[in-house]
């Protein structure tokens, strides 16, 4: 039987694009010239380590039963909220609780997620319309599972996200992780995501929560509902401090890039004023200083090579 994952029909072209891609990483570790977006290209993927991860999860049958809650916060989105749930049905990894978080919308929102009472792994939350930190915390409130995960109703994972994500959480024992996403919309595509350093991204968030999963806290953490920008920033800020942290070089996520008047995460975030920046920066960087906390995989000589040899 063929390994997961490996492919006896890639070209010689695909190999040399991806060694090239991994030298790249090498030398943007050793920089660390943090970029927030990049043309997207697959080759930039860790292959090696998605292969391992894949292969793991299949042998180590206690993951299978690591419960992740899934927070997804939602407003007028119904036409997209099905194709997001279905991303989350239809995961490798079944062992979760999805929590949509309805933050009263006034489309067929609420019809849409009655065809999914039955299923008791989906609890509907019909609330109030107080903006997507409240939202997001009514479902925080209610979470108990070993891992937290966030997903938005206008984007979708990746099958394997769950169970690549544990996988690698468990792996290297981390508190965070955060894979790459694919921003798909009304320009290129792009490549979002680049190795964790918490002082480069309190100066431009380049982590995506779509992307981003946790580790439940001793003390349930929430977001900031006195704020009305960037509270995806500010939370994984704060959730980021001390925490060890890594990321994972694979596009997971596919991340709804087009410009639209209702998404529940950006309406408020166009035209955005320089003092809300500074505000959040101000912030966190009153508490960190100088201090940095580095993705914590970097400096292990065996974390693009950890398999010395693959079959082509």
């Amino acid at each position: 039987m063929d390994k997961p994952g490996l492919n006896k029909n890639i070209t010689t072209t695909y190999v040399l694009a991806y060694v090239r891609a991994q030298i790249a990483n090498l030398m943007l570790i050793k920089k660390m010239d943090i970029k927030r977006c990049k043309t997207y290209v697959k080759y930039a993927e860790d292959l090696f380590l998605k292969n391992q991860l894949r292969q793991e999860y299949i042998a180590n049958t206690s993951l299978h039963s690591t419960t992740v809650d899934i927070i997804l916060p939602t407003f007028n989105r119904s036409q997209q909220l099905s194709t997001a749930i279905q991303s989350i049905i239809s995961q490798i990894h079944q062992t979760w609780q999805l929590y949509i978080c309805d933050d009263g919308s006034t489309d067929n929102t609420n019809n849409l997620c009655k065809k999914y009472e039955n299923n008791s792994k989906i609890k509907y939350l019909k609330l109030p319309h107080k903006g997507v930190s409240a939202a997001r915390n009514s479902g925080l409130n209610q979470s108990c599972g070993k891992y937290i995960s966030f997903l938005d109703s206008d984007n979708t994972w990746h099958p394997e996200y769950l169970s690549l994500m544990i996988t690698f959480l468990n792996k290297f024992s981390l508190d965070s992780a955060y894979c790459a996403a694919r921003l798909i919309g009304n320009m290129e595509e792009q490549w979002l995501g680049d190795f964790f350093s918490w002082q480069a991204c309190a100066e431009k968030n380049y982590i995506d929560l779509n992307c981003f999963m946790l580790t439940m806290p001793p003390e349930k953490i929430a977001f900031d509902e006195n704020l009305e920008r960037f509270v995806d920033w500010d939370f994984i800020l704060a959730a980021t401090k001390s925490s060890r942290t890594s990321y994972f070089p694979s596009p997971l996520v596919h991340y709804c890039n087009e410009k639209s008047k209702n998404r529940i995460t950006t309406t408020v975030y166009q035209d955005t004023p320089t003092n809300y920046l500074k505000l959040i920066r101000d912030r966190h960087k009153s508490i960190m200083g100088n201090k940095e906390n580095q993705d914590c995989r970097l400096g292990d000589r065996s974390m693009h090579c950890q398999q010395q040899s693959i079959t082509i």
